[in-house]
């Protein structure tokens, strides 16, 4: 049995769009690595403290897209968003669109 069995569609989605912000963040620090940059000149290209650089690399915060736009920014990174449909509403829309309406 898997970790997310028995969990609801809402909390499996959570968990996922959790582990997305995640992996976002750890492939904007792989960036910064690849760069050569440190913490500090991040801060400093961002116009912030190096403690924000920080939290936001610890996951410490919940970052605002606009500072996940200026992280990337500061390191040269491009981001490209994609919004995928989860498969419960996916399934939860089909079978909507295919129940027959109840006779009065």
């Amino acid at each position: 049995m898997g970790v997310m069995d028995g969990l609801s569609p809402n909390d499996r989605l959570s968990i996922e769009l959790a582990r997305s912000e995640n992996h976002l963040i750890r492939e904007l620090i792989a960036v910064r690595h690849r760069c050569g940059l440190k913490p500090a000149e991040v801060a400093r290209r961002m116009g912030v403290d190096r403690s924000a650089v920080t939290r936001f690399e610890s996951g410490g915060t919940n970052p605002t897209m606009a500072t996940i736009n200026r992280y990337a920014e500061a390191v040269g990174a491009m981001i490209r968003y994609t919004v995928e449909q989860c498969v419960a509403d996916e399934a939860a829309s089909r079978s909507a669109a295919t129940a027959k309406p109840a006779r009065a």
